[in-house]
């Protein structure tokens, strides 16, 4: 165990952790799919859920994808700005992005080797937004140039997702947890049972079970279907043999 926020241990072995992100593409035995638009909504519905489901037997401590807020840089640019100096929100985003991410603009030969020439913003340039809203745009038919800050606005501690799951095009959180002690059917059916009985989505969210239970149910449902399709093939090849119904079910 550990006390450390936002730390979570899992201990598995390598191949059943590999099956089970084959199988359905969440690293644990079973990965409860939170599905909705808003992601601090889904994140706090993660943390339900996962209060739900620590307490029940044989579950071993719950573990919700990372997902934190970074500070992040946001240019919010100003339509009406834009339209009276006659710029697109391409062609400003296009110098932006330049400025900030860098354009291969040449490459440069070392012997058989290329490198891309890339030009950008020195460092302090890039992360100070005052200094980036000082740079000078060229405005259409030569009509001079004008500060990136006269046409956008820099938010002061604007803040985004670090990461952002998608499946299905939804967005998506996941809970991953093992199981321990108990065997994986029965538990699946009480941590289903919990997480719909305690747990309140509103609409437009929705939630879905996944990871190695799937595959077991999978396999139980196509024996089942095997074995009565064997049974019935026996009979009917049996009846063939002896036109008795009391003389088959005897050898059945």
């Amino acid at each position: 165990k550990t006390n450390v926020p936002g730390v979570g241990i899992e201990a598995e072995q390598p191949l059943s952790h590999l099956i089970s992100h084959m199988l359905s593409g969440v690293k644990a035995q079973v990965g409860i799919k939170l599905y909705g638009d808003d992601l601090d909504k889904l994140r706090d519905l993660a943390g339900d859920v996962r209060d739900a489901i620590t307490d029940i037997p044989g579950v071993t401590p719950p573990i919700i994808d990372p997902q934190e807020r970074v500070d992040e840089l946001h240019v919010v640019l100003r339509p009406d700005e834009l339209a009276f100096f006659g710029l697109s929100r391409e062609y400003v985003a296009d110098f932006v992005e330049t400025a900030l991410k860098g354009e291969a603009v040449s490459q440069v030969l070392e012997g058989q080797r290329r490198f891309d020439l890339v030009i950008k913003l020195d460092e302090p340039y890039r992360s100070d937004p005052y200094n980036l809203g000082e740079l000078r745009l060229e405005l259409p038919d030569n009509r001079g140039q004008i500060r990136l800050r006269e046409l956008a606005d820099f938010p002061a501690s604007a803040s985004g997702p670090n990461l952002i799951n998608r499946e299905n095009v939804r967005r998506r959180q996941t809970i991953r947890c093992n199981v321990s002690g108990r065997d994986l059917a029965s538990t699946v059916v009480e941590i289903e049972k919990q997480v719909r009985e305690q747990v309140n989505l509103p609409t437009g969210y929705f939630v879905e079970f996944g990871g190695q239970f799937e595959a077991q149910r999978s396999a139980t449902l196509l024996i089942t279907i095997l074995a009565a399709v064997s049974v019935a093939g026996i009979f009917i090849v049996l009846m063939m043999l002896y036109p008795s119904a009391r003389i088959t079910f005897q050898i059945l």
